[in-house]
């Protein structure tokens, strides 16, 4: 991984990602004209060179520890790889290919370590600690204050304080999870991908505004299909669900965004259990009953009773809502069609599904409890717990710390990471192998 000054110089004339400071676009958008699939990885390379070049100089400051030499320093490091990762997994998580999926499942494990060298770097920390152990001193603005305060704890939540046999389990652990959660990404988006239902009468969808309609005969014309295509986009599914008055298709758009992942080519449902275990190991290491209490350390929350106790509340005003909602729905869309209540496949006659999803209610149900979306900020849990999606990439080492030269980029997708419930976690998972 180690470049030469003069073949550095050569990828930063042939790579628009490693002279990112150069870009002409507006507001220093990404120039995706320029950028192709196989300027990723050497700009990768050179992020995490340039990256732990960064921290080495930190750790071998001679000068003690103070603010500007510690926790600025850290603060600005690594800004090219912050800049590629932004780039190539907001790409993956809205218009991949299997070029880019190989790339990513490669990118996974490097990143992985990557963030493990700097969060596990015991000079780094106690650097760190130096400082943070003279907050009170220092006379810091509440701004710093609150910065030292979240790269102490993001280290600490992440094995900084762990014994050295832990760090080594801690660092298997994170790889493998950043494997798995980059997997179950990729399949929860070829699912939604996948997916399509052509509709050939016009009638059939009564109710939808022209807006709709021509976003769906657009999907058609794609396909050189006659009629019109739905698909499990926001833009197809939201407007079929509340407005279609075709019962038929509203349910097998439905069973099929809810069937997503439960079975078939993309399952997830193995991996769902392979996460949840592996968080569980994660949590135990650090002393915690589950992940849910790991995770929700440093949060408004703060303890997982209390989550629930917040969804209770929540539930109470909004129900009677839902249930007016309900009533309006079912009577403007009269006649009601009878339909079998668990079977699938059985859409309308003109209505044909490139994709039948499984129908394993028990299994959906658990796996739509564990993919409560997770926030990066709110959950400094680990390394590679991505910006939600710490994207395992960048979940990786982004989703601890804000730093605040990163916001020029958007940060990878919140991925749908499996969240773990607060009791029986083995059972839990042993149901989803079942199912």
């Amino acid at each position: 991984m180690a470049l030469t000054a003069v073949s550095v110089a050569a990828l930063a004339t042939a790579n628009p990602l490693i002279e990112y400071k150069s870009w002409k676009t507006p507001h220093g958008t990404y120039p995706f004209n320029d950028i192709r699939n196989e300027h990723y990885m050497p700009a990768f390379e050179e992020g995490i060179r340039q990256g732990l070049k960064d921290i080495d100089d930190i750790v071998n400051n001679p000068a003690a520890p103070d603010f500007a030499n510690t926790i600025e320093a850290y603060e600005r490091s690594g800004e090219l790889l912050t800049i590629v990762e932004g780039c190539f997994f907001n790409l993956t998580n809205a218009e991949t290919n299997d070029e880019l999926r190989e790339l990513e499942m490669k990118l996974v494990p490097m990143l992985s370590e990557y963030s493990s060298s700097i969060l596990l770097n015991e000079k780094l920390f106690a650097r760190i600690k130096a400082v943070y152990d003279r907050r009170d001193a220092l006379k810091l603005t509440p701004e710093q204050r609150k910065l030292l305060e979240d790269i102490y704890e993001g280290f600490a939540n992440n094995g900084a304080n762990l014994s050295p046999e832990q760090k080594d389990e801690y660092r298997k652990l994170t790889m493998h999870l950043s494997e798995l959660t980059t997997l179950y990404g990729q399949n929860a988006l070829q699912a939604t991908n996948a997916w399509t239902m052509q509709v050939t009468r016009e009638e059939d969808l009564l109710g939808l505004n022209d807006d709709t309609k021509a976003i769906l005969r657009a999907n058609a014309e794609k396909r050189n299909l006659e009629g019109w295509v739905l698909d499990l986009k926001p833009t197809t599914y939201i407007p079929v669900m509340e407005d279609c008055a075709n019962r038929d298709i509203r349910r097998e758009i439905y069973m099929a965004y809810n069937g997503r992942c439960i079975g078939g080519e993309f399952d997830n449902t193995h991996i769902i259990a392979d996460i949840v275990n592996t968080r569980l190991a994660i949590a135990r290491l650090f002393g915690k009953r589950n992940y849910a209490e790991k995770s929700l350390y440093k949060t408004c929350a703060e303890t997982q009773e209390n989550v629930l106790a917040s969804l209770t509340n929540c539930a109470r005003p909004i129900c009677p809502w839902q249930r007016t909602r309900c009533r309006n729905c079912r009577s403007s869309h009269a006649p009601r069609v009878s339909m079998p209540p668990c079977s699938h496949g059985t859409g309308a006659s003109t209505a044909s599904s490139s994709k039948t999803p499984n129908t394993a209610f028990l299994t959906t149900s658990f796996a739509r409890i564990l993919s409560w979306r997770t926030s990066s900020r709110a959950s400094s849990d680990s390394p590679n717990a991505c910006m939600a999606s710490p994207s395992p990439r960048t979940r990786t080492f982004r989703s601890i710390i804000p730093k605040s030269v990163r916001t020029r980029c958007a940060m990878p997708r919140d991925v749908s990471l499996p969240f773990i419930m607060p009791t029986s976690i083995p059972e839990r998972a042993s149901a989803v192998e079942r199912g």
